[in-house]
């Protein structure tokens, strides 16, 4: 990654000032039907052929088997308590399209000037956006650093644009005081929710609202959208990696 960048920038095409991040899911090479319970390594389809017994619904009989596991009272695959064997980073959430499976989540930053992306990583799937954003974004800018020749980011990693997914007080705090101007809209935004802040959050907020709202981040905003979804649609789509064919983080990163 760092040789491609070093050659999109010998050219012109990286300056890295204005980045952009955000997620996405890609189905793992897993399947649901193959969870174990972490305690009693039960798996999950015997588990719902008894409970569909229990209920007076032949367990031979697979589809009437299905519609009760959807329909059941209390359904709940917790990744506290089930766990894929053969896949043991897959995690239970929702695919692109709504449904309940073995989930990772890529994750792109892109120079939202150029379209190149930064960097990208996957992650695991019930892995909050906000976990550790501040940490992934520095990682970021230090590459931007070695191979735009700017050791001390004078010119790199200026600002940051993401969706409202990826706003948390305490990582906008982090980016703030490292000098990043973050272009995130704050889902619960409201000036009451300032008010009862103390100085230092309510200074946050209120900077990051201005951002938001401002000719130049709007202006952010429609780059993030525009260059970041053709990253994935490239990778994802066009690229066949909506479904994975490898297995664990590592491997798929």
């Amino acid at each position: 990654l760092g040789l491609v960048l070093h050659a999109l920038h010998g050219h012109g095409l990286l300056k890295g000032r204005h980045l952009g991040i955000d997620s996405s899911v890609i189905e793992a090479n897993a399947s649901l039907r193959e969870l174990v319970h972490r305690n009693t390594e039960e798996q999950y389809w015997e588990y719902v052929k008894r409970l569909a017994a229990q209920a007076g619904i032949d367990p031979d009989d697979t589809k009437a088997v299905r519609r009760f596991d959807r329909k059941r009272k209390g359904r709940k695959t917790s990744n506290e308590d089930w766990v894929n064997p053969h896949d043991p980073d897959a995690k239970v959430g929702m695919t692109k399209h709504g449904a309940c499976d073995m989930i990772y989540k890529p994750e792109h930053t892109v120079d939202l000037e150029s379209g190149a992306i930064v960097a990208a990583t996957v992650r695991l799937g019930n892995e909050g956006d906000t976990n550790e954003l501040a940490e992934r974004v520095l990682s970021a800018g230090q590459t931007l650093s070695r191979v735009c020749d700017d050791p001390k980011q004078g010119k790199v990693l200026r600002s940051l644009t993401a969706d409202e997914g990826y706003f948390a007080v305490e990582e906008i705090c982090g980016l703030q005081g490292e000098g990043i101007r973050t272009i995130i809209g704050d889902p619960h935004e409201s000036r009451r929710r300032r008010e009862k802040q103390d100085g230092m959050v309510k200074r946050v907020l209120s900077k990051a609202k201005r951002a938001v709202e401002s000719k130049s981040g709007k202006a952010l905003l429609r780059k993030r959208g525009e260059h970041i979804e053709r990253s994935f649609a490239h990778v994802l789509d066009q690229g066949g990696m909506r479904r994975a064919t490898l297995r664990g983080a590592a491997n798929l990163a």
